[in-house]
This record gives structure tokens, C-alpha cells and sequence, in this order.
């Protein structure tokens, strides 16, 4: 009986260890998954932060692109997506009742008579680019008809102080499933090119006026031959 007692108690004892040992080595590995796993979290936060630094150098360099740029940037919004097989003239409705400034830099600002961007930021389309203007609807079909992407597109607006603004606009939509959300856009402009061609016209037809009338005799030559002359 002795023996017996001694050969289970050897049997116990090997077991006990055999259990004792598998904890020890499930203990190991689950030590081991910690281990990587905090190996795999710390990886990604330098990942994270990696990223975090890339976005903030590239928010950083977009801002100073867009403060530093002579010409004129902005993004309209559009609180409703607009259908895009909507026809030009309804999409122009949806704009002009859901469109606003978001984002512009200080130079549209100065165009409209504001001294920073912010003054500027959330105006309605309607209140920069007046609906009764012919040549803004003309503007904006051509915005819809050129899918979007409009090259040197002429607006007429008024600044602040309601004198005549016109802008020359390079715009890109942006669409997504179907509907357009957005526009971004830069603009120049060109108010005193245009005043002055509108002043070389009025002077050019009030002299054809007076050269018609014939109140006085007007004539051209060339030092040779008369080549023009009116009645009078």
C-alpha cells in the first residue's frame, strides 16, 4: 500500500507540474499578445500622429496658398445638393436659393469692399451676383453646359457700396453621385478694363451721332484725298 501511495503521489505531483507548467505558458503567450499588441498600438499612433503632422503641414501650406495668391479664391456651398441632370435652368434656381460663401481669401474681400475674408463669409449668391442681371444667368448655364468647369466666365456685381463690379471667374464644381455640392473658384477683376471700353463706345457714338446729324461739316483725309466725310 505504501508503494501504491508513493507511485499516485509521484503521478499527482507530475500532473500538478504538467498544469503549473501549460499556466506558465499560457501566461507566456497571453504576455506575448499584450506585448504586441501595445507593440501594434504604439505603431499606430505614430502612424496617427505621422498623419496628423502631414495634414497639418498641408492645411498649413493650403492657407498660406490661398492668403498669399493676387488673385481672388472662394468655395460656394450649397446647403441642398443639387441634381445634376436637373435642367440649367432649375439647377440656376436651386443655386440662387441654396448657394453661400464659405470660404474666400482676403482679395475677394478688397473686390467687395470689405477689409477681411470674414465680413464676406456665409453672403447669399443672390446678394453678390444679382438674378435680374441677364448676364449672370448667361454666366451660370454656361457654368452648367460646360459640365461644370468654366474657364474666364464674366460676372456682373455690385460691391458693398452698390457700384458695379466685373469679375472674370475660373470655377470647378464638385460632384458626387449625381448632384453637385459645391464650387470652388478663383476671379479677377476687370471693372476698369470694362468701364473704359464702355467709355471708348459712348464717345464713339456720340461723335457718329454729331457726324450724322450734320450740324457741323466733318471730314477725314489722309493727307492726300478726302476719305470720309458727313452732308454737312
Amino acid at each position: 500500500e505504501a508503494a501504491e501511495q508513493a507511485r499516485a503521489d509521484a503521478v499527482s505531483a507530475a500532473e500538478q507540474a504538467s498544469i503549473a507548467e501549460a499556466a506558465v505558458v499560457k501566461a507566456e503567450q497571453a504576455l506575448g499578445q499584450q506585448l504586441e499588441a501595445q507593440t501594434a498600438l504604439r505603431a499606430s499612433e505614430a502612424r496617427f500622429r505621422v498623419m496628423a503632422g502631414s495634414a497639418r503641414q498641408s492645411e498649413e501650406r493650403y492657407r498660406a496658398f490661398i492668403e498669399q495668391t493676387a488673385e481672388g479664391v472662394w468655395r460656394f456651398e450649397l446647403e441642398r445638393p443639387v441634381p445634376v441632370d436637373l435642367p440649367a435652368d432649375e439647377q440656376i434656381d436651386r443655386f440662387y436659393a441654396d448657394a453661400f460663401l464659405a470660404e474666400c481669401n482676403d482679395v475677394v474681400a478688397h473686390m467687395y469692399g470689405y477689409d477681411t475674408a470674414a465680413q464676406l463669409i456665409g453672403t447669399r449668391l443672390a446678394d453678390m451676383m444679382p438674378r435680374t442681371d441677364p448676364q449672370n444667368l448667361e454666366y451660370l448655364r454656361a457654368f452648367v453646359g460646360s459640365g461644370y468647369r468654366l474657364t474666364d466666365g464674366e460676372s456682373h456685381e455690385f460691391d458693398r457700396n452698390g457700384r458695379e463690379r466685373y469679375f472674370l471667374n475660373n470655377l470647378i464644381g464638385i460632384v458626387s453621385d449625381g448632384h453637385i455640392l459645391r464650387a470652388w473658384g478663383s476671379q479677377r477683376d476687370v471693372t476698369a478694363s470694362r468701364q473704359a471700353e464702355a467709355a471708348v463706345q459712348a464717345s464713339e457714338a456720340r461723335f457718329r451721332s454729331i457726324f450724322e446729324s450734320g450740324m457741323i461739316g466733318i471730314a477725314f483725309w489722309n493727307r492726300e484725298v478726302v476719305t470720309d466725310s458727313n452732308d454737312a
